[in-house]
């Protein structure tokens, strides 16, 4: 079983883009995954911001994002939205681009 990262991974393709799924002010990000032994993942995730942060991620061989998780994701629902809001949310100056490493 691997305990941490797989050595030599890069990470391209990031994007971070707004999101009303699964709710207003929510973020969607998708990653392209390339491994040491030359296959290539997709990663794909939601955030919703708030006093409380929810993220959702699934892993993919397919350049698409799975409709099951679409789906899921879209069926997400906070029981008292008011309750999670923050009052002056300002967007965030971390938005990764270009390629990323694992460091062994």
């Amino acid at each position: 079983m691997q305990t941490g990262p797989q050595k030599g991974f890069t990470l391209t393709g990031v994007s971070v883009v707004p999101s009303v799924v699964p709710s207003n002010g929510s973020i969607k990000f998708t990653i392209t995954v390339h491994l040491a032994n030359d296959a290539t993942g997709y990663g794909y995730g939601y955030v919703v911001p708030g006093r409380r942060t929810y993220i959702f991620m699934t892993y993919s061989s397919d350049k698409l994002e799975p409709p099951l998780f679409a789906s899921f994701v879209q069926s997400f629902t906070l029981l008292s939205p008011n309750v999670n809001s923050i009052v002056a949310l300002k967007p965030s100056r971390f938005i990764p681009t270009g390629t990323a490493e694992a460091v062994p």
